[in-house]
């Protein structure tokens, strides 16, 4: 396999550019602050790693109107999902027989989350921080906001398990399995339910029914995640991680060289997102106003999401993470990827409801 530094990232097609909140200088102190006074770090290294990993400005880029106590919130989420990420998921020492122990640590979570009054081993930071995050979150949300939110976090813990379960068994999902995968495991639905919070106006149930509202979720998420393994392989085999990365598994997949699967990576990732476009131009006059607030937030997502990452030491290399900008994509075919995990975002304006 190619070494980390032996190509270089083709530049990113943007559509909607990226907006910064004003107050995005001081979200990731106050989380860092208040991931502190909760004990949460343990280690002396991890509040150094939560730093670099800029999760104020990433609530920021992704929330970029919205009040500044709300995208507070937002930050303090990304943190906790980062520290859990690298601490529980992402860790290059990471043994098989773990697996057993990360079931019964989500499981605990997620009992958390429905009855905060009794957590189960309440001395797990993690279990602090995210019961105390889950009322800050009930305090500014409706009761069926919550319930979303925290219904969320089970199918993310879930997709990390199905990953890992790859590792334990040193196999490698394939490239349809992974598009699902990948979009799962990264929190769609509960990073979608946060938005609305944050944002405030409840939006109605049958909106989020609406299939051509949650491809748009599914599409801009997936596009940000799909940027986000593009641009952190050379860092990942860096660092010995576990090799889950859309780049490599394409060209594992597709007999590919890994330049040649970069630029596959790529095209993939620019037909998903011009399929956003006609899905959000479409629904966005026919919902609500905060359903609209959200899906203008969804369209910044990509390149917002991209902003942070080349601001952030965590992605880079040698000092610099090598993102740059295009205003044309690779990939300009209007066809469905080839793949069952994503068809349906190709099929919703033809099978929805007028």
């Amino acid at each position: 396999m190619d070494t980390s530094n032996s190509y270089e990232l083709p530049p990113f097609w943007t559509p909607h550019p990226a907006r910064l909140h004003p107050a995005a200088d001081v979200l990731e102190q106050h989380s860092l602050r208040w991931m502190t006074q909760l004990d949460f770090f343990g280690e002396p290294g991890r509040r150094k790693t939560m730093a670099a990993a800029r999760s104020g400005l990433l609530a920021a880029y992704l929330t970029p109107g919205a009040p500044v106590d709300r995208v507070q919130l937002y930050a303090d989420l990304i943190c906790w999902l980062h520290c859990f990420d690298d601490c529980h998921v992402d860790d290059p020492q990471w043994e098989p027989s773990r697996l057993a122990d990360l079931a019964r640590r989500t499981g605990t979570l997620v009992r958390a989350l429905q009855n905060p009054g009794t957590p189960l081993r309440v001395d797990d930071p993690f279990v602090a921080a995210l019961v105390e995050l889950s009322e800050r979150f009930r305090s500014a949300a409706t009761p069926a906001q919550h319930k979303r939110w925290r219904e969320g976090f089970a199918p993310y813990f879930s997709a990390h398990l199905w990953l890992l379960s790859h590792h334990v068994n040193q196999t490698r999902p394939t490239l349809d399995e992974y598009l699902a995968l990948r979009t799962v495991a990264s929190g769609t639905h509960l990073v979608a339910y946060t938005h609305e919070i944050v944002n405030g106006p409840e939006i109605a149930v049958h909106e989020w029914a609406l299939p051509p509202l949650w491809a748009c979720v599914e599409i801009a998420y997936a596009v940000g995640n799909f940027d986000n393994d593009i641009v952190s392989r050379a860092k990942e085999v860096q660092d010995n991680e576990t090799g889950h990365n859309l780049v490599d598994i394409v060209a594992v997949e597709q007999n590919l060289p890994l330049s040649e699967a970069l630029r596959a990576a790529m095209a993939m990732r620019d037909r998903m997102l011009a399929r956003f476009l006609v899905q959000y131009r479409l629904v966005r006059p026919l919902v609500s106003p905060s359903a609209a607030r959200c899906l203008d937030d969804w369209a910044g997502l990509p390149a917002g999401a991209l902003e942070m990452q080349r601001r952030s030491p965590r992605y880079a290399v040698n000092g610099h993470t090598g993102i740059r900008y295009t205003d044309t994509p690779s990939d300009t075919s209007i066809e469905p990827l080839p793949y069952s995990s994503v068809a349906w975002w190709w099929e919703t304006l033809d099978n929805s409801p007028s």
